[in-house]
């Protein structure tokens, strides 16, 4: 019996293969897999964490 935010914290919750990608490439990489048939999207991004900020942002769940 996990709490939610546990859950979100130990499992990718169904994410199957994350690439990580400079945001220059990212739209083409999004063609290049639909292209070949994958079902792929943006869920994220990376940035510079200032001290003190929370180091992960869930939203949309």
């Amino acid at each position: 019996n996990l709490r939610w935010d546990e859950m979100l914290q130990i499992f990718n919750c169904g994410i199957g293969y994350v690439l990580v990608v400079a945001p220059d490439v990212a739209e083409e990489m999004l063609t290049r897999l639909h292209a070949q048939g994958e079902k792929a999207w943006a869920i994220g991004r990376i940035d510079r964490r200032i001290d003190g900020e929370e180091q992960v942002r869930m939203r949309n769940i």
